[in-house]
């Protein structure tokens, strides 16, 4: 399969399935991070400038819950522009 037919189907799986979803909400993203404490808190680095890198990071919900807890030295990627975009 062509890159640029896997972009869009991906793009367009990801329109129909978020396009009127509650997924991408602040009180989302809020409940979201919430939660990566306590799946995550033992892998996570104590210090705040540590480089992290999320590799599909979709819409940011770890990097909202970097962001919310002081990091500042952090990035996310993701094959979806969309989802990068929001």
């Amino acid at each position: 399969m062509h890159p640029e037919d896997r972009t869009k189907i991906f793009n367009d799986y990801f329109n129909s399935i978020f396009k009127d979803s509650n997924v991408l909400t602040p009180e989302q993203f809020e409940k979201t991070a919430d939660s990566y404490e306590a799946k995550f808190g033992e892998f996570i680095p104590q210090d705040k400038n540590s480089r992290i890198l999320d590799i599909g990071c979709g819409c940011g919900h770890f990097l909202y819950y970097l962001q919310k807890n002081g990091y500042t030295n952090f990035y996310g990627i993701d094959v979806s522009s969309q989802q990068v975009d929001y």
